[in-house]
C-alpha cells in the first residue's frame, strides 16, 4: 500500500492480477467519520478507476460527513451488500489466495443481484430465485461457491457488529454437487504426465510427484514449509489442512531425495518448499499443467467433468491405487485427510477382490463346521 499525490488516496498493486501487461492497481481512500478513521476501497484500475476519481469520491465522503451524513461504513444496520463487501474485502479477504476468484464471483454475479440492496432487506426467497437463475447458466459447484461467499459476508458483518439480523442464506438449501472424480491415471499415464511436466517445469513435476505419492491436495502442497518436511523420519506434516493437521509417511526414496534438496534450498524453517521466482508462496495452478494435460490428449472428447483429468486427479489416483491394492478404507481416509468415512467410500468400488476375499471367510467357516 502506498500513497498517491492525492490527499487520503492510496494505491495497492496486485500480486496476482494483471492489467495491460502490468500489475493491476486497487485504489483506496481514508477519512474520519465521527472521530473514527475509515478505510474504503474505491476500485481497480482495470475497472476504470483512477487516483483522481478516488480523490473525488473521498471529497464527497468528507462533504457528506460535514453536512451530517455518515459514510457507508458508518451506517450500521443500513449497510448495503456493496458496503458489506467493501469491508469484507478490506478487512478479511485482501491478500488471501481466493481474493481474485472471490472478487470475480462477486462482481459478475452477486453485485448485480444484491449489491444495492440493504443487508436487512435480502430475503431467503430472493436468494432462492438467484440460485435458480444462476443454476440455469453455471454449474452447481459455482452456484454453491457464490452462495457460500454471500453467507461468509453476512457472518463477518455480524461478527464485527456491523449487522444485526437474520442471515438469509441459512434457510436456502445449497445445490447438490457431485464432486466425485471417476477418472484416475494408469501407471503409464502417470509416468507420461510427470515426464512431460519435467520437460517444461521441474517445479510442477515435483509438485505432481507429491500429490501422486502422498495424496496431498494442491493447496496443502503449496503450503508446505521447510519445517513440515521431516526427512530423517520420512514424514510430511500437513498443517492446518482442510480437515485438520495430519502426518503422511514418505515411502518413495526419490520423493524423499527431491524434498531433501528443496528443503536444503530454503532460507529458513518457515520458507515455502515450493515457491515462485520471487521466493513467495504460489497460490494458483500453473497453466503449464493445464497445457501439458491438454497436449497429452487425456481429455480429448470428454465432456463430463468427473471424467476429465485435472491436477486433483493425481490425488484421486493415489487413493484409487491404494484401494486397488487392498489398503483398508480407513487407512486411505487417514492418509488423504478425509473428514468422514463417506468421502473414502467412493474408493470401495475399486477393491472388489477384497470383498470377495472377505466373503470367502464365510465359506471357509461353513466348510470347517461340516468337517467337524
Amino acid at each position: 500500500m502506498r500513497k498517491t499525490r492525492f490527499t487520503g488516496v492510496y494505491e495497492n498493486p496486485s500480486t496476482n492480477r494483471k492489467y495491460e501487461g502490468r500489475p493491476d492497481v486497487c485504489f483506496y481512500i481514508t477519512f474520519k467519520d465521527n472521530g473514527k478513521k475509515v478505510f474504503e476501497k474505491v476500485g481497480w484500475r482495470s475497472e476504470g478507476y483512477t487516483a483522481a476519481y478516488a480523490s473525488d469520491v473521498r471529497s464527497e465522503r468528507v462533504r457528506d460527513i460535514r453536512h451530517g451524513k455518515s459514510s457507508p461504513q458508518g451506517r450500521k444496520g443500513e449497510l448495503t451488500i456493496n458496503d458489506a463487501w467493501a469491508l469484507y474485502l478490506e478487512k478479511w479477504l485482501h491478500g488471501k489466495p481466493s481474493e481474485q476468484s472471490d472478487e470475480a464471483l462477486y462482481r459478475l454475479w452477486l453485485a448485480p443481484a444484491f449489491g444495492m440492496k440493504k443487508m436487512a432487506g435480502v430475503r431467503p426467497v430472493d436468494i432462492e430465485e438467484f440460485k435458480n437463475r444462476m443454476l440455469a447458466q453455471r454449474s452447481p459447484q459455482t452456484v454453491k461457491h457464490a452462495l457460500g461467499l454471500l453467507r461468509r459476508v453476512y457472518r463477518k458483518m455480524a461478527a464485527w457488529g456491523e449487522y444485526k439480523g437474520d442471515i438469509p442464506t441459512v434457510s436456502v438449501p445449497m445445490p447438490k454437487v457431485d464432486n466425485g472424480r471417476l477418472r484416475f491415471l494408469t501407471p503409464d499415464e502417470a509416468v507420461r504426465l510427470v515426464e512431460a511436466l519435467r520437460k517444461r517445469s521441474v517445479l510442477w513435476a515435483d509438485v505432481s510427484l507429491v500429490s501422486l505419492h502422498a495424496g496431498l491436495r494442491l493447496d496443502e502442497i503449496l503450503g508446505l514449509q521447510a519445517c513440515h518436511v521431516d526427512i530423517d523420519n520420512r514424514l510430511l506434516h500437513v498443517m492446518d489442512a482442510k480437515c485438520g493437521t495430519r502426518t503422511v509417511p514418505l515411502a518413495d526414496r526419490g520423493l524423499c531425495e527431491m524434498l531433501r534438496q528443496r528443503k536444503a534450498a530454503c532460507s529458513g524453517a518457515e520458507d515455502f518448499v515450493f515457491k515462485n521466482r520471487n521466493g513467495e508462496r504460489i497460490n494458483n495452478i500453473s497453466q503449464t499443467v493445464v497445457r501439458v494435460i491438454q497436449d497429452l490428449g487425456f481429455n480429448h472428447g470428454i465432456t463430463d467433468r468427473r471424467h476429465k483429468v485435472v491436477f486433483h486427479t493425481l490425488r484421486h489416483t493415489f487413493g484409487s491405487w491404494m484401494a486397488q491394492r487392498g489398503v483398508p478404507l480407513y487407512v486411505i481416509g487417514e492418509l488423504m485427510g478425509h473428514s468422514t468415512l463417506e468421502m473414502t467410500r467412493r474408493y470401495s468400488k475399486l477393491c472388489p477382490e477384497t470383498k470377495v476375499d472377505a466373503l470367502s471367510f464365510i465359506t471357509q467357516a461353513m466348510n470347517s463346521g461340516k468337517s467337524e
